[in-house]
């Protein structure tokens, strides 16, 4: 990939004292690598198994170079960070920094490249895998929901209940892959925002002109700052790609709901559907006060469990599924016949 003239199995087979060889590579950050292989066989043959595997993370190490001192010792100690270690991690980085985006996208590139040569390795199980890339993307929203809330409450002032002097909580709902720690290295994060109850925001401990008109428009901005950041696709590309099409009602629904709307929502079957509360066995909780998380759990289960079980819901399952498979080629390995949407409608 960064010998214009050369094939990855060329490269292997290259004599590196040769001045044949080393008059193919130009000067920088380049040059890390040609030392690091030229003393140390084993990290070129992973280079050139990465290269072979996946363009993806091959383009990370020839962007970032460097990382591969990262990479041959997070191999040494075979250990996968564990999401308490990663948020840590990230929020000793981020401490202080007045830029966030670079250090963030660094951090991601140098995960995904540790999670994707431990998977090329085998030294990973796929459930392992995926795990480590749902936690992965679990530390970096933490990071990002904090750092827009505290921009937010900063200039507008701190959501609060109606009739109570108490700050309106609020906690992130991760659905589908992400909610189930099933994320894969391209996965969109599926997302709903629920909070605690109305209000208005207050800034110094008065409202003002400069705060938003309640509660629901303090949370719809803030959701839209999140997705900002981590969906912008800048200079070193984007984080991540967010869905909230999930959330109640969908695209015609609010950006973001209260506990009562969302217990009033799915109370009413005349407005919630089949489909919305099987989506929700894989919600969980990944932002937020832990009390009113547990709050939310109950919710959550009530508006799953409610209705009972009923037989015309194997009907609908099945309606479901069948329109999903219409919507794809045969082959498609996520709709298609026996792929990944059966397993989860199973």
């Amino acid at each position: 990939f960064f010998f214009k003239q050369k094939t990855a199995y060329e490269i292997y087979q290259c004599d590196w004292s040769s001045d044949v060889c080393s008059s193919d590579l130009s000067l920088g950050a380049k040059t890390v690598l040609w030392e690091l292989f030229s003393f140390n066989p084993p990290s070129l043959k992973l280079y050139v198994e990465i290269c072979a595997y996946s363009q993806f993370l091959s383009e990370i190490l020839i962007n970032n170079p460097g990382m591969i001192d990262d990479l041959l010792d997070s191999l040494v100690l075979d250990l996968p960070g564990k999401l308490n270690e990663l948020q840590q991690e990230l929020s000793d980085l981020c401490r202080n920094a007045e830029d966030l985006d670079p250090i963030i996208h660094s951090f991601q590139d140098k995960e995904l490249l540790r999670i994707g040569v431990q998977d090329i390795l085998g030294k990973q199980s796929i459930r392992a895998t995926l795990g480590s890339l749902s936690d992965l993307a679990q530390a970096i929203l933490v990071i990002v929901v904090k750092l827009e809330y505290d921009r937010l409450q900063k200039t507008h002032g701190v959501p609060m209940i109606s009739g109570k002097d108490t700050v309106c909580r609020f906690t992130l709902v991760a659905l589908g892959k992400l909610g189930g720690r099933e994320l894969n290295y391209h996965s969109d994060l599926d997302l709903v925002l629920l909070y605690e109850a109305e209000g208005r925001p207050t800034l110094n401990g008065k409202e003002s002109e400069d705060t938003f008109p309640d509660n629901s428009s303090f949370f719809t901005k803030l959701t839209q700052r999140i997705v900002k950041r981590l969906s912008h696709h800048g200079p070193l590309g984007k984080l991540y790609e967010v869905d909230l099409r999930l959330r109640p009602a969908g695209s015609s629904g609010s950006l973001v709901i209260s506990l009562e709307e969302f217990d009033k929502y799915y109370a009413d079957n005349n407005q919630s559907q089949f489909w919305e509360r099987l989506m929700l066995n894989r919600s969980r909780l990944i932002f937020g006060d832990l009390e009113f998380q547990r709050r939310v759990y109950l919710a959550i289960q009530h508006a799953v469990y409610q209705q009972g079980w009923q037989p015309s819901m194997v009907d609908d399952a099945k309606s479901m599924r069948e329109k999903m498979e219409a919507s794809r080629n045969r082959k498609d390995l996520k709709r298609g016949p026996g792929g990944m949407a059966d397993v989860e409608f199973i």
